[in-house]
């Protein structure tokens, strides 16, 4: 039986047991003067009035803006962006025959697009075949899984395919043909509903390993990239990346030389890879009686207990969060003289006639202690910043801050 006959028995099978289809296409309105078009000389008189679905041409069309997927099987998204009666792929057309733009006709060769092939192929020169390692058009992305064959696209920068729209796994059986998972490559179904390959991976090898959109982890298993809006949201070894909101692996590298973006300036030689610079990767060292903290990888005073907050500290002491442990200085404007006011170091500073600290509700700039300002949208005092590690005193005092903010400047809040 032929390739193309085997997916249009499995297609009508699965709309006979009522399965549901990826994505749920706007039909035309229906029977009206016997053609299966509504007329119309408004998209307010069609059955789906929403000018978003619908466009009125005279008659009600559905739009479709490219993607075969959004008409019936027995309809094509036709060159203007609406669905046109018609092959959408080879399944509706007689044996012996393929679809080409729309049309059923005979041809000799096994497929006109990657909808004629099994999922993981692409149609190229009229056969099916496996895609290239690297993509340059859609059409050297692979056939998606049942009825959402056209759902790989190209990524113009990586050069990788990817899937706009994943649709998570259940099991590895789930990721057979998906991008990463061709050409013989075994592929795994985390936790999470990802499909990623099921290799041992190093930080090292992980661009080929593991593949785009995917990284190593402590444990040698390729995972995909986490989602982020700020440091804290990445596992060690990766940043967060505002620009596409995933936590990715920094620049590899040989010496400092190589490290040229903020703030992963140092080249960590252990890992082969740019980072933060610190007393633990050997970036910073600890001079003047400071001491390498184990938890920030900072130089700081030796300090006392262990604490969690400021409870657990003595009344003289503060909690210092990123460390975990106590040290001296004030924790609010009570613990200092009349007249002096708590900065963001935690040290009692003179003047500011009891004005507001970070957080304390404010009025404007009169009522927080210099030089922080009353935030717009807050209406707290907060600090001014630039980028997040300017907020390492926030950091230090609050926990988790970020720098942002809806209008100029931007400041310092907790996360």
């Amino acid at each position: 039986m032929s390739v193309r006959l085997v997916w249009s028995f499995i297609v009508v099978a699965a709309l006979g047991a009522g399965c549901p289809r990826s994505v749920t296409p706007v039909t035309d309105a229906g029977p009206d003067d016997g053609s299966g078009l509504v007329s119309c000389s408004d998209v307010s008189e069609c059955p789906d009035p929403d000018p978003s679905r619908t466009r009125c041409n005279g008659v009600c069309l559905t739009i479709c803006n490219g993607a075969d997927e959004a008409c019936p099987l027995d309809s094509y998204c036709d060159p203007t962006g609406v669905c046109a009666k018609g092959c959408r792929d080879s399944s509706t057309c007689p044996e012996g025959q393929l679809c080409v733009n729309g049309a059923c006709s005979t041809q000799s060769a096994q497929c006109s697009s990657r909808c004629d092939c099994d999922p993981g192929e692409i149609c190229k020169d009229g056969a099916c075949q496996s895609p290239p390692s690297s993509c340059g058009t859609q059409a050297d992305c692979p056939r998606g899984p049942a009825d959402r064959c056209e759902a790989y696209q190209c990524n113009g920068f990586t050069r990788q395919c990817f899937d706009p729209d994943p649709q998570p796994c259940a099991q590895a059986a789930d990721c057979a043909g998906r991008p990463g998972c061709t050409g013989g490559a075994v592929c795994a179904c985390t936790s999470s509903g990802a499909c990623v390959p099921d290799v041992d991976c190093t930080a090292a090898d992980e661009t080929t390993t593991c593949g785009s959109g995917n990284y190593c982890d402590g444990t040698g298993n390729c995972e995909a990239l986490p989602a982020c809006t700020q440091p804290q949201d990445c596992p060690g070894g990766l940043s967060c990346n505002p620009g596409n909101g995933l936590c990715e692996r920094p620049q590899d590298c040989v010496a400092s030389t190589d490290c040229t973006l903020p703030p992963n300036t140092f080249c960590d030689t252990a890992t082969g890879f740019c980072a933060v610079p610190n007393c633990i990767n050997g970036g910073t060292r600890c001079t003047n009686g400071l001491v390498c903290s184990n938890a920030s990888g900072r130089c700081v005073t030796p300090g006392g207990a262990t604490c969690t907050n400021d409870g657990a500290c003595q009344a003289t002491e503060y909690c210092d969060l990123a460390d975990q442990v106590c040290r001296v200085g004030c924790r609010s404007n009570a613990d200092c003289t009349v007249g002096q006011n708590c900065d963001g170091t935690h040290t009692c500073v003179g003047g500011g006639g009891g004005a507001g600290q970070f957080g304390d509700t404010c009025v404007d700039e009169t009522s927080c202690q210099a030089p922080m300002i009353c935030g717009t949208i807050s209406g707290t005092c907060a600090e001014v910043c630039s980028a997040d590690e300017d907020c390492v005193a926030c950091n230090a005092r609050y926990g988790a801050c970020t720098c942002g903010g809806a209008f100029l400047p931007v400041f310092c809040s907790p996360s």
